[in-house]
């Protein structure tokens, strides 16, 4: 029996919903056994292509590496054949999307989804927290919207909850998923959140700088727009105000999706 062992996903969220896991759900398809090692909480990232998940949390840089053969010792100090590809190569392997969420509602079950990025340590887009919104900020834009039903994501540890919105950092990520396709719009600046809603389907207003990487040949733009928009979801990137843009502009944007009919 073939048999693939893939794990150590990188720590940025995005890498490892838009490059990792979609290269491996192609390669999966060689194989006759495949056993995906992920962080804990992120088994349904992975679960349509995986025969078997073992949970992983490591310290530190995340690597990443795949086995293929016979099965080796799992999950920290496997034996065999280690292959740990750079982020530029591993952005040209051929990948397979896969959409996540479903939508609970007939109704969308909130107007905004935010993720209030906070300062954090290890923050690989600014550890000092400057580029980050504040929670006013993200009251200002909730002012200018005729919204009811707001509810802030992501883990407690590493963003705001924003008064008068409902909590719901720190949820299961398959529950996650599904309220990311039943919602209007997610609203926060560039993140893996970001990401993960745009693979759930659900229309997003996202800011960031546009600063050109190497890694992908192309700027944050690109990414949202072109090379990790795989289901072609509604999507307004902002990054002509770098990560600091006002919050009326913001608003503006958010509210055309808003303005569309459930």
């Amino acid at each position: 029996m073939k048999r693939l062992v893939a794990g150590g996903c990188p720590k940025e969220m995005g890498w490892a919903l838009c490059t990792w896991f979609p290269a491996m759900r192609h390669v999966s398809r060689k194989f006759d056994h495949t056993t995906m090692v992920v962080p804990t909480g992120w088994d349904c990232l992975v679960s349509d292509f995986a025969d078997e998940i073992i949970n992983h949390d490591p310290k530190g840089k995340g690597d990443r590496w795949l086995i293929g053969g016979k099965k080796p010792t799992l999950p920290f100090k496997p034996k065999g054949c280690w292959y740990q590809p750079s982020k530029e190569k591993c952005t040209k392997w051929k990948r397979e999307y896969f959409k996540y969420g479903e939508r609970l509602f007939d109704q969308f079950s909130y107007d905004i989804l935010i993720h209030a990025r906070a300062k954090r340590t290890g923050d690989w887009i600014d550890k000092a927290g400057r580029k980050n919104w504040t929670v006013r900020h993200y009251e200002k834009m909730l002012e200018m919207l005729p919204v009811q039903n707001v509810a802030c994501i992501g883990s407690k540890d590493a963003s705001y909850i924003i008064p008068g919105t409902e909590d719901l950092r720190g949820i299961p990520m398959k529950e996650l998923c599904d309220e990311m396709a039943s919602c209007k719009v997610v609203v926060g600046s560039s993140s893996g959140p970001m990401h993960l809603a745009h693979l759930c389907g659900a229309p997003i207003v996202v800011w960031t700088d546009d600063t050109y990487q190497k890694a992908i040949s192309g700027t944050n733009r690109d990414r949202y727009k072109k090379i990790w928009r795989a289901f072609n979801s509604p999507v307004k990137v902002l990054d002509k105000w770098g990560w600091m843009p006002d919050p009326k502009i913001v608003g503006e944007h958010v509210n055309r999706f808003l303005r569309q009919p459930s």
